[in-house]
């Protein structure tokens, strides 16, 4: 396959690719992207979510306790669950806030 030479004369910050559209290539010239600006942490939403999803975790355990016969059961497997989970939200929403 033969390629050609693309040249974009228009400005200098423009870079050229050879890209294939159906059997012809194309010169494909587009000016340098920009990074995404980071996302900001907030503390207190990331406290709320931390606190939602625990709270959220230990109430479903302690209704399936409740409903199987053993509140304190369902409340003491919803807290060993629920700690883990809300980090593990916490880190899925945030992990990259720091990086």
């Amino acid at each position: 396959m033969r390629q050609s030479k693309a040249i974009c004369e228009q400005s200098s910050d423009f870079r050229c690719h050879i890209v294939p559209v159906g059997a012809v290539p194309a010169a494909l010239c587009s000016p340098p992207m920009e990074p995404p600006a980071r996302r900001a942490f907030p503390p207190a939403e990331a406290g709320a979510l931390l606190i939602v999803v625990t709270a959220l975790v230990i109430g479903v355990s302690t209704l399936i306790g409740w409903l199987a016969g053993s509140l304190k059961a369902g409340l003491v497997v919803g807290v060993v669950i629920g700690l883990p989970a809300g980090i593990a939200g916490v880190y899925g929403r945030y992990h990259g806030a720091f990086s």
